[in-house]
């Protein structure tokens, strides 16, 4: 389940020393192609958690996988990005960015891009629905939509 050696490698290269504890996101980022919430679930604790590691954060055991937990979340906590964080993303600023919590596994905070209706503002505790976001090379963030948008 952990990530390839030359994946490994090329993080190491960019200064992570612990990439050899990073799991792939393929079955998140094809959850999120459709959509869905895709996450990881620990069959000990019968918790999801986020961010995927080899052992579950809550129990430390390695049987875990991944589970649909939906489409639905509520808005924890927003605010906008003027800074673009690398010179690429320039066109792409401002935008808003917010933690939802989704509804079936409330004891996860997703860093997600917010779908806004022309002039919305988002409101705390405010219902989301998960969408495709922006493509990758290999999948798609996931995205989340207010009421007013979804």
């Amino acid at each position: 389940m952990s990530l390839p050696t030359e994946t490994v490698a090329a993080l190491r290269a960019l200064g992570s020393p612990n990439a050899e504890h990073l799991v792939p996101l393929d079955p998140h980022l094809a959850g999120a192609a459709h959509g869905r919430i895709v996450l990881p679930w620990c069959a000990t604790c019968k918790r999801a958690h986020w961010y995927p590691a080899l052992r579950c954060p809550g129990c430390r055991t390695r049987d875990w996988g991944w589970r649909d937990v939906g489409t639905e979340a509520v808005l924890d906590s927003w605010t906008v990005v003027h800074h673009p964080l690398a010179p690429a993303l320039r066109e792409h600023v401002p935008f808003p960015l917010g933690l939802a919590v989704p509804v079936a596994a409330p004891d996860v905070r997703l860093v997600t891009t917010l779908l806004l209706g022309p002039g919305e503002t988002p409101e705390l505790s405010q219902r989301l629905t998960a969408c495709p976001g922006p493509a990758l090379d290999d999948g798609c963030l996931l995205a989340f939509a207010t009421e007013a948008v979804s």
